[in-house]
């Protein structure tokens, strides 16, 4: 079999390219026999030399000793401590595969909650524009009075100054939602300036909320995913139930 090593060829290295063709074996593998070994000489700042250069080329032949080790192996000259290095060598290669595979195993769960998540969070935008198609302005007022009588209720405030803008205390102006055929829009004041373009009102994609396997609001304020969003749905729930539009937008 042919191994490739990548970066600064050390003992380390070829140890952990050895157990890992060991790993790579059948179950009738009992050892490897000869081989041949070659490696590509650098200068300094990393230079390559010729693979032909001559006074880079080293042919040589390492016999094979069963009772005997090389004491060239790192200055270990006794063959315990060498088994003993191999040993921790391998376990230590182990641990990492593990540690690998424990990270892959991770990622793909993360995986599997972002597309999933982002299947909810389309099919909430599906089932959104089917409403919208079918309802239009109507859908639209409904929801923005909803907004309106809700901020009334929770009255949300700033809770900062910012200089020129607001002072802690004040009043948050009334978000509303705004169309452009079929773009959505999320106004968060009055001015115009301040808007988002959105695809429901309820939700967004978020990467780092999705891997813990959930949508979020926008953001506009705490209390607008306190209180506004929970009406919204249930304004929307009851288009849904007196439409043929179902919740996956078909």
């Amino acid at each position: 079999m042919r191994v490739k090593l990548e970066g600064e060829v050390t003992f380390e290295l070829l140890a952990q390219a050895l157990i890992a063709a060991k790993a790579a074996q059948g179950p009738d593998f009992s050892g490897f026999i000869g081989g041949s070994l070659y490696i590509n000489v650098s200068g300094k700042g990393g230079k390559r030399y010729s693979d032909h250069s001559p006074e880079q080329s080293l042919v040589m032949t390492v016999p094979f000793n069963k009772n005997e080790y090389n004491p060239l192996v790192m200055g270990l000259a006794a063959r315990q401590d060498i088994e003993e290095y191999y040993l921790d060598i391998e376990s230590q290669f182990i641990c990492d595969i593990a540690e690998r595979e424990k990270e892959k195993a991770r990622q793909a769960e993360d995986r599997k909650f972002r597309d999933a998540m982002r299947r909810k969070q389309h099919r909430r935008e599906l089932t959104f524009l089917a409403l919208f198609k079918k309802y239009g302005n109507d859908l639209i007022e409904s929801l923005n009075a909803a907004i309106r009588e809700t901020w009334q209720e929770s009255c949300p405030a700033y809770t900062s100054n910012i200089q020129g803008r607001h002072t802690k205390g004040d009043l948050r102006p009334v978000p509303y939602l705004e169309h452009d055929g079929y773009q959505l829009y999320l106004h968060r004041d009055q001015t115009g300036k301040h808007y988002l373009k959105i695809g429901t009102p309820i939700s967004k994609y978020n990467q780092e909320a999705s891997e813990k396997g959930y949508l979020v609001p926008h953001g506009v304020c705490p209390e607008w995913a306190a209180f506004v969003v929970p009406r919204m749905n249930s304004i929307i729930e009851s288009y849904i139930a007196k439409s043929k539009v179902n919740p996956d937008g078909i």
